[in-house]
């Protein structure tokens, strides 16, 4: 039995490859690696297919044409046979000791026959350009080292969501939410870190430092130049987000898994903003119009939550070159307290 499966997606990987799956073999025989090859044009599946002689049953290889991040966690999700289910950039590792307390955890509630549908676990920024490090933590919002639901859940402050890194699924309930990404698209970890969880029941969090996520590199999606640049990828994902369910399907969930939702939908559109604003044209503008009137029309009530009853609201009342600035220096103090840039 496979109890977790990691997906490693990989473009050009060949300077940070080997590092991630050294890191992700110690799981051994509990779980299956499929490091899916987007057509690198390198040496990635050279160093993939070493791995695979030295470790078959753990380590599987998927080769394809170029898609995109989207399509190789797509790869992943319909080829996978473990447990739970949890995404790997090929650029990013692992911590050793929080994940064999992850794996030990999933086995031992796996064992007795207590279900979980997600677990949460904690993201620390490595910035190695700078050699800094920002833990991005949950412990405030959860209760630790047990099964709970929504209703004992902390609220969320403003600016505060779960990553997808964060996040290990139940293959089950992924493929319950259906979820499928967009090719050829950046940013849509924000899909995966919001269509699953309207599925979710059974929680669970572990007060560790998982995933360790590589950041301050030029060529990095979240670098602010780059994300200026893909607005119109960001605006794609955000289509998919708006209009994934209806307000009077959030009404069926408990309160406060319903009101994480509005408030991530909240943080996803402050971030469109920055999209937008950071380098503002008539093009960018009349982009936003279009996503803001396509989801007012397709999804009326949620629109007004999102809008009208938000953080977001706040800023959409100011007139426009105060609502750039805003948007845009906020972003900046993002950057700096979490060492990014």
């Amino acid at each position: 039995m496979k109890y977790l499966t990691l997906v490693v997606p990989c473009y050009n990987s060949e300077e940070y490859l080997n590092h991630c799956l050294d890191t992700l073999i110690v799981g051994g025989d509990d779980v299956e690696i499929i490091v899916v090859n987007d057509g690198s044009k390198d040496r990635t599946l050279e160093i993939a297919k070493e791995y695979q002689t030295q470790y078959p049953n753990i380590i599987k290889i998927i080769d394809k044409e170029n898609g995109g991040h989207g399509s190789g966690i797509n790869c992943g999700i319909k080829e996978a046979k473990g447990l739970f289910f949890k995404v790997c950039d090929s650029d990013d590792w692992f911590d050793q000791d929080s994940y064999l307390k992850l794996l030990k955890t999933i086995k031992y509630n796996v064992d007795n026959k207590i279900n979980v549908d997600i677990y949460f676990t904690d993201v620390m920024y490595e910035n190695k350009v700078k050699n800094t490090q920002f833990l991005l933590n949950n412990k405030h919002h959860f209760p630790h080292d047990r099964v709970f639901s929504w209703d004992e859940m902390h609220n969320f402050k403003t600016g505060e969501y779960i990553m997808m890194h964060s996040l290990t699924y139940s293959l089950e309930v992924l493929k319950k939410s259906g979820v499928v990404l967009p090719e050829k698209t950046f940013y849509v970890d924000n899909i995966m870190a919001y269509t699953p969880l309207f599925y979710a029941k059974d929680l669970y969090y572990l007060d560790v430092p998982l995933y360790r996520y590589f950041i301050g590199r030029k060529d990095q999606s979240v670098n602010a130049d780059n994300m200026a640049k893909r607005y119109d990828q960001q605006l794609r994902v955000m289509d998919i987000i708006y209009n994934q369910f209806t307000y009077d399907d959030l009404l069926t969930l408990p309160k406060k898994q319903r009101k994480y939702l509005i408030h991530i939908l909240g943080i996803y559109t402050f971030l469109t903003m920055f999209f937008i604003y950071a380098k503002y044209n008539k093009e960018r503008k009349i982009a936003f119009k279009k996503l803001r009137e396509d989801f007012k029309t397709k999804n009326r009530k949620l629109y007004k939550k999102v809008y009208h009853f938000s953080q977001v609201s706040l800023i959409m009342c100011l007139i426009s070159p105060l609502r750039r600035f805003l948007v845009v220096t906020g972003y900046k103090v993002v950057i700096k307290i979490t060492k990014w840039g």
